[in-house]
């Protein structure tokens, strides 16, 4: 027998269980982090959007799905809705389980970082993604980002397989991913035609613009609309109108040109009559007032770039540090200062370490230009309509992966990583 192969072999298996080890740990602990945040400093009141998701998966476990102002993908209500009906209406289960999902995505984080890069870079862009406040904030809320940005992060995996592979079943399997998170989400559904177009567009083993890279972006975009048609159809049915997922779009787009408060904008809104009706009017408005001023989400952008990129201008993240008990609120000194740190110290690593160990380290241009898309597009896409920090969740979700990367690198160049010979 040889002894050297019998070896390489043992340390193989034994790197593998302590990955696997180290990951269950960081999955456990990003899932703790949430539950405690979610514990103690969760107000005991429905905020903004939660207003939107919770009283309609209430409506669902009474056998009513009533879309309220607005309709909105379908993924999350009813994620909600299961979770009522298996452990009772209320916030424990509920963000407990979510809490749960968070654990899955950092586990999923480092898995992936192992694949693209090493396992150190899989292990400290899941310990990242475990310690990043606006994540931890995020999943102390009923918002959609609960399961999209998980969602998001396995359409990607699918979509750069496909995009390396170039095999039509691997198409197949992206349009399907894109199509179940665009049911999370609406955002999705733009970014696979924009990354179908890319599809198009690049250089691959059969040309630019061939007949094969067509048919690879029309598999794409095709998939992802046969995922999506079930609630295409319904909509169809419940409110006579093509709306492929949501109407959000055209309400956002009114919004921001209409100069309104959002509860004034909402107002008028739903006084436009059916669904249908509000789509039309929304995109007829929006498009009006771009006749008169064209360069608008040009200028916006040049506004709200700055404050997406400015952790000190995100006030959810700093209500991690206030506590609730009872019927008061209190802050924690020491969590403000933690946070205070943390905050703007792990954005900064993840989207600024994650763009620059891309730009260093990864070799497989595919991918490469794949992140180089996925940024692009959710940063220019919320920047020039409606911006939020928690938007940007997807796409910092990805970046951690070259964070990783940037600083696994870096101890290896100071000689604190440890390299497995035979």
């Amino acid at each position: 027998m040889d002894t050297q192969a019998v070896a390489v072999d043992s340390t193989g298996r034994s790197c593998s269980r302590g990955f696997l080890a180290s990951t269950l740990v960081l999955a456990a602990a990003g899932a703790a982090i949430s539950i405690l945040a979610s514990s103690y400093t969760r107000p005991v009141s429905l905020l903004l959007d939660e207003n939107y998701y919770y009283p309609l998966a209430e409506g669902i476990l009474k056998g009513s799905y009533q879309d309220g102002y607005i309709i909105r993908p379908p993924l999350y209500p009813l994620f909600l809705a299961g979770i009522f009906k298996v452990f009772g209406v209320g916030f424990s289960p509920a963000l407990v389980i979510s809490s749960l999902v968070r654990g899955g995505l950092v586990a999923g984080i480092a898995l992936m970082g192992r694949r693209y890069v090493s396992a150190l870079a899989g292990l400290l862009a899941a310990c990242l993604v475990a310690l990043y406040p606006m994540l931890v904030f995020t999943y102390t809320r009923f918002v959609s980002e609960v399961l999209y940005v998980p969602l998001f992060v396995a359409s990607f995996w699918f979509l750069d397989r496909a995009a390396r592979t170039e095999r039509v079943r691997d198409f197949l399997g992206a349009g399907a991913a894109a199509g179940i998170a665009t049911l999370a989400r609406s955002t999705s559904l733009f970014f696979t035609l924009a990354a179908a177009v890319w599809i198009v567009a690049r250089k691959s083993r059969a040309g630019r613009f061939s007949r094969r890279n067509l048919a690879s972006g029309a598999v794409l975009v095709g998939a992802m609309l046969a995922a999506i048609s079930p609630w295409t159809v319904r909509n169809a049915v419940v409110h006579r109108a093509l709306v492929l997922v949501d109407n959000s779009s055209a309400y956002n787009l009114w919004l921001m040109t209409s100069g309104k408060q959002a509860r004034d904008a909402t107002e008028e809104w739903t006084s436009w009559g059916s669904q249908a009706e509000r789509q039309k009017q929304g995109y007829a408005r929006w498009l009006e007032y771009l006749r008169q001023d064209p360069a608008f989400h040009l200028k916006r952008m040049a506004i709200v770039i700055p404050k997406l990129f400015d952790p000190r201008g995100q006030p959810d993240v700093y209500s991690l540090s206030t506590i609730f008990k009872g019927g008061s609120a209190r802050e924690n000194p020491a969590l403000r200062g933690t946070v205070k740190i943390l905050a703007p110290v792990v954005f900064w690593v993840i989207t600024a370490g994650g763009i620059l160990g891309l730009a260093l380290l990864e070799r497989d241009r595919s991918r490469r230009n794949l992140v180089i898309l996925t940024v692009a597009y959710f940063i220019l896409l919320h920047a020039a309509t409606l911006a939020r920090p928690r938007f940007l969740l997807p796409m910092n979700a990805v970046l951690a992966i070259w964070a990783g990367a940037l600083i696994a690198a870096g101890l290896s160049r100071l000689g604190l990583t440890r390299r497995n010979r035979p």
